[in-house]
C-alpha cells in the first residue's frame, strides 16, 4: 500500500501460494442494558470492527521474501553473488579474495561458500571479523589450507530486525463465483515455521489490520504476478544444518520450530469504526526442539542457563538456502529427558526465548542465497 488502507494506482496484485488463506473482518458488538417491561433484548449495537488473518504455507524458497521483511521490519541487504579467486587460511579462518568480492558483506552475516576442492571450507561461515572486501575471518572449525583457483563462489544477502512499518492490502478470491474480499491497511504480526521428521515444512504469517470491502472483480486492476513454482522444503532432506555457537549439532534432532512475534497492539479512536493503526510491541522470538538425548549438553546448557546463538538452515535442490538465526537464546523449560516407557526413545524436549543480542544488535537475523 502507498499508504494504509490506500491501494497505488492500477495495482498489480501479488499472487501468494498457500495451504489456507484464513482472513475475515471481525466486528465488536455490545448488547443494549436498556430494561424493557417486555423483557426483550432493546438492540445490539456495533461498536467496533478490524480485518485480520492468517496465510498459512508450505515452505519454499524465495516465495515469502517480502512477507518476512514485513514482519522483521527490514529489508534484505546487497546481494553478494560474486565468482572469483579466493584462498584460506585454516589456522586464522581467513578467506582472500582478490577483486573485491566481499564488498557488500558486513560482520556477522552468514554467507555461502561454494566451489572449493575441500568440503570444508565450503558451505554456510558466519564473517567474524573483514579486514576489507578483500578478506574476511570466518571460525576454524573443519577448515583447509586451499589456493584459489578462479572456480570458488560466495553468495549472501542478510536481513535483521528492525521498525519499517509495512502494509498490505490482501485480495482473497472466489473465481468460481466472481466475488473478491480486499482486507485493507495489513501488518504482518507474527512468523512461524515448523519442521518435524518425516513431513513438509509448514509455517504461518498473522495479520491484523483495518477495514475491508467486497466486489465482484478484482481490485488489482493492473493485473496479477504468478507466483513462483520453486521445490517445498521437507525436513527429511531439506534441512542444511542446526547449530548452537556455530558449531553444527551432532545430537540427532525430531523435530524444531519458532515463533517470531511483534506483539501488535491496535489503536482504537472516536469516531473511528476500525483501528487507526497498530503499534509494535515487545518483540518475542521462542521455540522448542526436540532431540534424542545422547548426552548431557543440552541438558547442560538448560540447568546452567547458558546464553548461546541458535541458528538453522533450509535449502532447496535448485541451491536457494534460507537460515534463520537468534542470536541470544536460553532454554527456558523442559530440559529433564523424558522416559515414556519400554520400547519408546528417552527425548528432551526443549522450549527455548531469545532476546536482544549486543554482539550483533539484533534479537533474530534471517540470510538468503538465491
Amino acid at each position: 500500500e502507498v499508504s494504509p488502507q490506500t491501494l497505488p494506482g492500477s495495482p498489480t496484485g501479488i499472487i501468494y501460494r498457500n495451504t489456507s488463506p484464513e482472513f475475515s473482518l471481525n466486528k465488536d458488538t455490545v448488547s443494549s442494558d436498556e430494561i424493557r417491561s417486555d423483557t426483550r433484548q432493546a438492540d445490539v449495537i456495533e461498536v467496533g470492527a478490524k480485518s485480520e488473518g492468517s496465510l498459512n504455507f508450505e515452505l519454499s524458497m524465495a516465495s515469502f521474501n517480502p512477507l518476512i521483511e514485513a514482519v522483521m521490519g527490514g529489508t534484505f541487504g546487497a546481494v553478494t553473488d560474486e565468482t572469483d579467486t579466493i584462498s584460506v587460511t585454516a589456522s586464522t579462518g581467513t578467506y582472500a579474495g582478490t577483486t573485491t568480492p566481499f564488498s557488500n558483506v558486513v560482520v556477522g552475516q552468514w554467507i555461502y561458500f561454494s566451489g572449493f576442492s575441500n568440503s570444508g571450507n565450503n558451505g554456510w561461515k558466519r564473517v567474524l571479523t573483514k579486514a576489507d572486501s578483500n578478506t574476511v575471518t570466518v571460525a576454524t572449525t573443519g577448515l583447509i589450507d586451499e589456493s584459489g583457483t578462479g572456480d570458488e563462489n560466495v553468495k549472501g544477502s542478510m536481513l535483521r530486525d528492525g521498525t519499517n512499518v509495512k502494509t498490505f492490502s490482501v485480495e482473497r478470491s472466489y473465481l468460481d463465483v466472481g466475488f473478491h474480499e480486499l482486507f485493507k491497511g495489513q501488518r504482518v504480526g507474527s512468523w512461524s515455521v515448523d519442521a518435524s521428521a518425516g513431513a513438509i515444512v509448514t509455517g504461518s504469517f498473522a495479520f491484523m489490520g483495518q477495514d475491508m470491502e467486497t466486489a465482484t472483480s478484482t481490485f488489482m486492476t493492473g493485473g496479477h504476478t504468478a507466483a513462483n513454482n520453486n521445490p517445498v522444503v521437507n525436513a527429511t532432506s531439506n534441512i542444511g544444518d542446526i547449530s548452537i555457537d556455530g558449531v553444527a549439532l551432532s545430537t540427532a534432532i525430531k523435530s524444531i520450530n519458532f515463533s517470531y512475534d511483534r506483539s501488535l497492539g491496535e489503536k482504537q479512536a472516536v469516531s473511528n469504526r476500525v483501528p487507526i493503526g497498530y503499534r509494535l510491541g515487545t518483540m518475542t522470538g521462542s521455540g522448542s526442539l526436540s532431540a534424542y538425548f545422547e548426552d548431557g549438553t543440552l541438558y547442560n546448557k538448560f540447568l546452567n542457563h547458558d546464553y548461546f546463538q541458535l541458528s538453522f538452515s533450509f535449502e532447496d535442490p535448485n541451491g536457494r538456502r534460507l537460515r534463520v538465526s537468534f542470536d541470544k537464546v536460553v532454554f527456558s523449560s523442559g530440559g529433564s529427558p523424558s522416559v515414556p516407557g519400554k520400547d519408546q526413545d528417552v527425548m528432551q524436549n526443549l522450549d527455548w526465548e531469545s532476546m536482544h543480542s549486543d554482539t550483533y544488535d539484533c534479537q533474530i537475523q534471517v540470510d538468503y542465497v538465491a
